[in-house]
């Protein structure tokens, strides 16, 4: 599976899955452990063939945290255990970059909203904020998906990709992808919007 990320680089990765979909996972994210956000990007982006680049200006920042910033200049990082490593890598899909780390924030406010927050660094630099609402309210998920739908629009123009069931946007730029995604499971409803640069090709 070979996912695009813009500027002619690409991210290869084997096996496909699911958003969240394997049990043992889907169980990590309703306790709020472990958001996968690189299988977001991959699942999602996988659907489409993005070629098309928005307009308008990339979203490069969450709060305190941005594309390409320093690791170590970051506040408030915590990476995964090996055990809760262990268990990403255990995921249908997932592959380990070198030089690849997952580190879990603080929640953020973000366009009016809090989420929960995972950070992807290679090499010590952030490459890939991926921000999570989890809950049970459809309803709920909706509006968050139709204001960020909104915000970003503003920003960057209209999504280059879209699809309706199940609710997923991709806005591509050269700097980069921005990724919103709603899913929902056995009751309860998640909202992941992920913002990634441009990942070293394999």
């Amino acid at each position: 599976m070979e996912t695009s990320l813009g500027s002619g680089r690409s991210l290869r990765r084997g096996g496909e899955s699911e958003l969240n979909c394997d049990s043992q996972s889907w169980r990590l994210v309703t306790r709020g452990k472990l958001p996968l956000l690189m299988s977001i990007v991959l699942i999602v982006a996988s659907l489409f063939g993005v070629a098309v680049e928005s307009q308008g200006k990339m979203i490069v920042k969450v709060g305190e945290y941005y594309l390409g910033q320093d690791v170590s200049s970051a506040r408030g990082l915590t990476e995964l255990s090996p055990e809760e490593y262990a268990v990403l890598r255990s995921s249908p899909g997932w592959f380990n970059m070198p030089g690849e780390k997952i580190l879990k924030v603080p929640k953020v406010t973000f366009n009016g909203h809090l989420w929960d927050l995972t950070i992807g660094a290679i090499d010590g630099k952030i490459c890939i904020l991926g921000l999570q609402d989890f809950g049970s309210n459809r309803a709920a998920a909706d509006v968050l998906v139709r204001k960020t739908i909104s915000f970003v629009r503003s920003q960057m123009g209209a999504p280059t990709k879209q699809m309706s069931t199940p609710k997923r946007y991709i806005w591509e730029s050269s700097d980069g992808m921005v990724i919103l995604a709603e899913r929902g499971m056995k009751g309860f409803w998640s909202v992941n919007f992920v913002i990634t640069g441009n990942l070293p090709s394999q």
